[in-house]
């Protein structure tokens, strides 16, 4: 629990000294333009504020909408202008969100004669304006009614087909016309190449979901793996001793310890590299396939009557399916050089296995002796691990990681549970797609 929280805290630390900042400006209500240093927090709802310096050295400061017009970090998507309202904001509860008269900050998604914008708090709005006009609120209502049933409006597709004129546009063209981000550039686009007028896309420069497949080898290895489980052993004397009705049942609860060792891991990551705070967190799913085998025991037995001597031991082997899936953090240091946190629940599937128990004999009584071993089915059915790691990413092709497994469950068989301890991997993967 210890390990997890400081993965977590090391998380938030990471997070907080990722936020960079990245060049922008913003111009004031007196229309002063001020190059500057934004704190870009790649906003998914429209912010209302937002956090500058003048230069790196300098102390960070804050703006708000009461006195900016417009502000925008270079080489983003983050472009906003301020806009008073009109008419209320509401969300699918009929509630209001922002009321009429108040300013909210528009991202610019596309400027021309005739431009986009969107106001986002958990649900989007659009707004357009022509040459360069105040921008007018693009009405799309839905509200709930019984039976959290949705009832939509568009009347936003009466407007544009009244105010985007263009010979290549059928009714069609607004009938089916989704309200959403890609539709509506889309639309405007067209609409300004339509007129042969000159346009700035901004929201191509979104940040965007990234896929990616990989190939995936490495090492784990471990300590010891043990199984608590309790089993039965009998036994009788050979003819040969005189002692031939003698017989003997035990049975025993122990916490059997095999070996340490290693396995060699290999198969495929595939990863999603998420839209927010510029690619910086994704998650992943890593099927990979791995064999433990020739693990031993052996415990030295002596029995209470003195005429028994033997050991016991048990031979392991099985091979298994590893299935992390994960959350990454990644830290940008350079251009080519990012390391990264990540924490993975796994699921352990068993392929195959092969557990075997027996005697080893060493009393000169027992040549002729036969024996058999009864082992308790195995109650228990976790099949499952957690780990933390830490790792570096070079050029956004390949990765080196280290895995420390807070715990390493395998449901063998009936009769064994395997429990690792010490579980660590080091893992390589290259980009494939």
């Amino acid at each position: 629990m210890k390990k997890l929280t400081l993965l977590l805290f090391l998380l938030t630390v990471s997070v907080k000294a990722q936020i960079t900042y990245e060049r922008g400006y913003f111009i004031d209500e007196n229309d002063n333009k001020t190059e500057c240093l934004i704190r870009n927090l790649d906003w998914s709802n429209s912010p209302d504020k937002f956090i500058y310096k003048l230069n790196e050295s300098s102390n960070s400061q804050q703006k708000s909408i009461s006195s900016v017009k417009e502000f925008r970090v270079y080489d983003t998507d983050q472009y906003y202008i301020k806009h008073l309202l009109t008419q209320d904001l509401k969300d699918l509860e009929n509630k209001i969100i922002k009321r009429i008269d108040n300013y909210i900050f528009l991202k610019v998604l596309l400027i021309g004669k005739a431009s986009l914008y969107k106001y986002q708090n958990e649900e989007d709005y659009f707004f357009y304006s022509i040459e360069g006009q105040a921008p007018e609120y693009l009405s799309h209502t839905k509200y709930l009614k019984e039976k959290n049933k949705v009832v939509e409006t568009h009347d936003y597709k009466k407007k544009l087909y009244e105010v985007l004129l263009c010979d290549n546009f059928t009714m069609k063209t607004f009938t089916k016309l989704n309200y959403r981000n890609d539709a509506l550039v889309n639309l405007f686009e067209k609409y300004n190449k339509c007129i042969d007028q000159e346009f700035n896309q901004i929201y191509k420069k979104r940040t965007k979901t990234i896929y990616r497949l990989k190939a995936l080898g490495g090492l784990s290895t471990y300590s010891k793996i043990s199984n608590n489980y309790t089993y039965k052993y009998e036994y009788g004397l050979a003819p040969s001793t005189g002692l031939d009705d003698y017989s003997v049942t035990k049975t025993s609860e122990r916490n059997v310890n095999f070996e340490g060792g290693s396995s060699i891991a290999f198969g495929v990551e595939a990863e999603i590299v998420l839209p927010i705070q510029r690619n910086k967190w994704s998650v992943f799913i890593a099927p990979n396939y791995q064999n433990i085998s020739n693990t031993k025991f052996e415990e030295y037995f002596t029995q209470e009557d003195g005429l028994i001597d033997f050991s016991y031991r048990s031979n392991l082997s099985y091979s298994f399916i590893e299935l992390p899936i994960g959350l990454r953090n990644y830290i940008l240091l350079n251009d080519k050089l990012n390391l990264f946190l990540q924490v993975a629940y796994v699921r352990n599937f068993v392929l195959s296995s092969e557990y075997n128990q027996e005697l080893i004999l060493e009393s000169t009584f027992l040549q002729d002796y036969n024996y058999s071993i009864l082992s308790k089915e195995n109650e228990t059915k976790k099949n499952s691990s957690f780990f933390i790691g830490i790792g570096c990413e070079y050029n956004k092709k390949m990765s080196l990681a280290i895995n420390y497994y807070l715990s390493k469950k395998h449901k063998v068989n009936d009769e064994f549970q395997s429990d690792i301890k010490g579980g660590i991997s080091l893992i390589a993967t290259y980009n494939i797609l």
